[in-house]
């Protein structure tokens, strides 16, 4: 009975000890291997780097704006960034140097590595709204669908949200009518939001203290030709109530 139990319990100490063996073996291949710890490894022992957080382009642009623009700041200022919005490669900045203001855009892409590369950055003409000291504004305002700007010496943001509809004659066609184009904009200041749609052909829309209106779409149509909504540049023209 007794050479029994010491034979059950010597079989018992080797098998204990044989699996601490298999542990400690086993766990210095894993770290060999580089499964194991904070950096992976190649067969060959060379560590592959993890790559940092993606940089936003929103970031991008405002930290590079001076470089990025086309103009150059007034009396030696600083350009600094006051609104941005990017999307699918596509993106518009408004941006000043505390004398004039300036809106642009944009397009880019983002490698694998999450490094932005801007691929090109064009100044708006004619976004710059005129002021006098009564407060009037008078402003034309060019934009993309998707994008928004806030009218300058204003506490007004336009937002033109998509087209509508377009039924411009197009130009290597003779119609009895020239038609127009219909867009979904929305407004906003202070106090209010509102969306709504506006008619190239139609009488100005007013909000708050301004009116409204489109002065011009582009591109010119043609018959043989399919706009998109990505092609479409509405300008709308704004001005204080008098």
């Amino acid at each position: 009975m007794t050479k029994n139990i010491t034979l059950t319990l010597s079989i018992i100490t080797v098998i204990i000890v044989g699996l601490f063996v298999y542990a400690y073996i086993a766990s210095n291949s894993l770290i060999s291997t580089g499964i194991v710890g904070n950096q992976t490894s190649t067969s060959t022992g060379a560590q592959v780097q993890i790559p940092v957080e993606s940089q936003t382009i929103e970031t991008y642009i405002t930290t590079n704006i001076s470089n990025l623009s086309p103009k150059s700041p007034t009396l030696g200022g600083t350009f600094y960034v006051t609104h941005i919005e990017s999307h699918k490669g596509v993106g518009a900045v408004s941006y000043e140097d505390g004398h004039n203001a300036y809106v642009a855009d944009f397009t880019y892409t983002i490698d694998s590595q999450g490094i932005p590369t801007i691929l090109s950055f064009v100044v708006r003409e004619g976004t710059t709204p005129v002021a006098t000291s009564t407060g009037y504004v008078s402003a034309n305002i060019s934009l993309k669908v998707g994008a928004a700007t806030t009218v300058e010496n204003s506490d007004v943001r336009i937002k033109l949200n998509g087209i509508v509809s377009d039924s411009r004659c197009a130009v290597d066609v003779q119609c009895i009518q020239a038609g127009s184009v219909t867009v979904n904009v929305t407004l906003t200041d202070s106090t209010v939001t509102r969306t709504f749609d506006l008619i190239s052909n139609q009488p100005t829309y007013s909000f708050s203290r301004y009116k409204i209106g489109i002065s011009d779409v582009s591109p010119t149509k043609y018959s043989t030709i399919k706009l998109n909504q990505e092609d479409y540049v509405v300008t709308f023209h704004i001005d204080s109530l008098k």
